[in-house]
């Protein structure tokens, strides 16, 4: 039994091993078909060549009481390769730069040209809050995400405002012991790290956390990783 029981962990951690080794690889072939990629765009419309690519923009007013117009811009890249039937065009990446309630918002997309699958997608978006949050997602060759890292410019972190933080979170809390108040919830924490610290550090953690969260910026592990604990992003 011990002798079986030794060969499952070892057959685990060889399996884990692998899978791991697979992430790296992947990681770093999408790095260097970006690089690639960039240094295409950069060529693209260069030495007398046109250029092989697409933009699209849009316009429209956000708010009728309050005038808000949202823009945005898409541009497509492409591959041209010839064939017996003449040349086909294939999308290797797409850039936005857009506006959204007055921030400034720009993401990249990485295409295979041959199977059309997502490799790589980074998005920088800026808060209500007055930051920016960046998100690179990277894909196995089925379209799945095997990796997500994430990093903000986020001042309000540092001694003295966390300190007014955990203030305001104690206070939410004798509001809940002393019945005023059902639930508490936190705003404007983009992290794994920064949201544990009210799960760890305090007797009652947060029921909701209040971000930024549309079709244009979807921060998708942290709202898995959240619902995991309990707790509801809105």
């Amino acid at each position: 039994m011990k002798r079986q029981m030794t060969l499952l962990l070892a057959l685990l951690f060889v399996t884990a091993a692998m899978a791991q080794n697979s992430k790296e690889a992947r990681m770093s072939e999408i790095r260097s078909a970006y690089a690639q990629a960039k240094k295409k765009i950069e060529r693209n419309g260069k030495g007398g060549q046109s250029p092989k690519d697409m933009t699209i923009y849009f316009s429209h007013l956000d708010d009728e009481d309050v005038p808000l117009y949202n823009e945005e811009s898409i541009d497509y890249y492409f591959d041209e390769t010839p064939t017996s039937d003449g040349p086909v065009k294939q999308l290797y990446f797409i850039v936005e730069n857009w506006t959204c309630h007055g921030h400034m918002s720009y993401q990249e997309m990485l295409i295979d040209p041959k199977s059309q699958q997502l490799m790589f997608y980074f998005v920088r978006a800026e808060t209500d809050g007055g930051y920016a949050v960046e998100s690179r997602y990277y894909y196995d060759t089925a379209g799945k995400c095997i990796e997500a890292k994430h990093s903000t410019d986020n001042t309000w972190t540092d001694d003295g405002s966390a300190k007014e933080d955990d203030a305001v979170y104690k206070a939410m809390i004798r509001g809940v012991k002393d019945g005023k108040i059902r639930s508490i919830g936190i705003s404007n924490f983009y992290t794994e790290k920064t949201v544990s610290h009210f799960i760890n550090d305090f007797e009652i953690p947060p029921a909701i956390i209040q971000n930024e969260n549309h079709l244009k910026y979807q921060n998708n592990s942290l709202r898995d990783w959240a619902e995991k604990k309990g707790i509801y992003i809105e």
